[in-house]
């Protein structure tokens, strides 16, 4: 069965800004600390192909995705999807909201059936996937608009705060309503 959530957050930060961070694959490991490696393996700035390995729950899973974008939107698939998956894709909108940029997330994917499943306890295994999945892209947005809360580029501190991802000298950080603080430990 095919499942899909939807989760929407504020960046503090013009949607362009945030569009170019979120795009920047390789930076991802400065904002979201499951990350342990990102190789990418093509970018012609409007398509992107990369693997990244992740871990989560003592284990590391590595997860190859095509992305390609557009002026308000990175839309993307994964060829290899993450093991509990059998196919996974997505996408990545941002819109102006509020004075800040307003970024939905967007996730269609199929969980993987349990071989030892029943179908009442599959349904609950999904359930309990999809409130999971929530969670952790919940905290991906969180763990932006928290970077993006703090001076200097999404991740980094002290020295390491005078350049910014996706800056321009007329761009402003801006304070939005709803920006959640950065979820420790949501893998």
């Amino acid at each position: 069965m095919t499942r899909r959530l939807e989760v929407t957050r504020m960046i503090p930060a013009s949607p362009a800004r945030v569009a170019d961070a979120f795009w920047d694959i390789e930076a991802w490991q400065r904002v979201w600390d499951p990350i342990s490696a990102v190789t990418v393996g093509y970018c012609d700035g409007r398509g992107q192909e990369f693997t990244m390995r992740v871990d989560r729950d003592g284990r590391t899973e590595e997860v190859r995705t095509v992305r390609w974008r557009a002026r308000d939107r990175i839309d993307f698939f994964s060829p290899t999807a993450p093991p509990m998956m059998t196919w996974h894709r997505g996408s990545w909108i941002f819109a102006a909201a509020h004075g800040g940029c307003a970024v939905t997330a967007i996730r269609e994917y199929q969980l993987a059936p349990d071989p030892a499943g029943t179908t009442a306890s599959e349904d609950a295994r999904a359930d309990r996937f999809h409130d999971g999945f929530t969670t952790r892209v919940a905290a991906i947005l969180d763990c932006f608009a928290a970077a993006f809360a703090r001076p200097g580029p999404p991740g980094t501190t002290g020295a390491d705060a005078d350049a910014d991802i996706g800056a321009t000298d007329d761009d402003t950080a801006v304070s939005a309503p709803g920006a959640g603080p950065a979820v420790a430990g949501v893998r």
